[in-house]
């Protein structure tokens, strides 16, 4: 029976329109509130790729399984080894995984890319990294002895290698995660893990003497670099009332500041000041004064990722 034009063209209409409803109910077309560990964006990639991918050590699931990374996958489960069998109360690895799973949905919801690996791996993937983690910060201010054949401290490049790779945006794990495995393992004097964290990072700030937390800032963390830039903005909410702060803020919200060049025309001076935040930058009687900050091979990769989250 032949086909006449009118009814090959509804046909093929519902066929779209059937094609478009079984789109729309697979996929959802807004990222869920939690979302907050995210692929860097091509803008900001294509500037410097490498401020953005691991050198060493995948954290979570963007970069697992990759190729270059695979080496240090030993490390980490040498760390889960270590920290499960100091445990007080003896805490074991199928609590470490079921505290975990609890919150697996949510820590799915906090990638902004859908994530393939099945439940099993998924959780697998976030227990031995994020433990991995929760040990290095302790390791790093002695709170638990560091073995004399432990390749990250006695091999400086991979030191370096995790300066960079623990503060990537795409190499995360959700701070709820590291919250819980950090509370099924800590003992009765242990540091807090915020403080814990702080104290690994701030070789990659010149403080002489590191900014004061301000706990009432502090918090809803989502990941670590969440973490640095709200432990940089609280410290600067303390002095943002001093005299002379420069804040270039008009009508419009805030201004962008005009280049060193185009000020010292202007005839604007420099000083250097010591503060307890490099954001403390104020300007008086025609100087800015300005806080040193330390350059060194992480300082691009800290700020241009913090960046990528905002």
């Amino acid at each position: 029976m032949a086909v006449n034009g009118a009814d090959s063209v509804a046909i093929h209409i519902e066929g779209l329109a059937s094609s478009i409803e079984k789109d729309m109910a697979s996929n959802d077309p807004f990222m869920s509130p939690n979302c907050c560990i995210f692929k860097t964006p091509t803008i900001l990639y294509r500037l410097n790729d490498k401020a953005y991918v691991p050198d060493a050590f995948s954290i979570g699931p963007f970069h697992h399984r990759d190729p270059n990374l695979i080496d240090t996958e030993k490390i980490k489960i040498k760390y889960l080894q270590g920290l499960i069998s100091r445990s007080s109360p003896k805490t074991t690895l199928r609590d470490l995984l079921n505290s975990v799973k609890e919150v697996e949905r949510e820590a799915r919801e906090c990638y902004s890319n859908p994530i393939s690996y099945s439940s099993d791996e998924f959780v697998k993937i976030l227990v031995i990294d994020g433990c991995f983690i929760i040990e290095l910060f302790r390791k790093e201010v002695n709170q638990v002895p560091k073995e004399d054949n432990d390749p990250i401290f006695s091999m400086s490049c991979l030191q370096q290698f995790l300066d960079h790779d623990l503060i990537l945006l795409e190499n995360q794990v959700p701070w709820v995660v590291l919250e819980r495995l950090f509370n099924k393992t800590k003992e009765e004097h242990d540091m807090p893990l915020i403080k814990l964290a702080i104290e690994f990072f701030i070789s990659a700030f010149s403080f002489t003497e590191p900014p004061p937390m301000n706990e009432t800032m502090i918090k809803d963390i989502k990941h670590i670099p969440d973490l640095i830039r709200k432990w940089m903005v609280s410290s600067t909410e303390q002095v943002e009332e001093s005299p002379g702060l420069v804040a270039f803020r008009g009508e419009k919200g805030w201004q962008p500041m005009p280049c060193v060049t185009s000020l010292v025309e202007a005839g604007i001076k420099f000083r250097r000041v010591e503060s307890k935040s490099i954001l403390d930058i104020k300007f008086n009687d025609g100087v800015l004064e300005i806080p040193p900050l330390l350059i060194q091979d992480t300082t691009e990769t800290v700020f241009r990722n913090i960046i990528s989250f905002e």
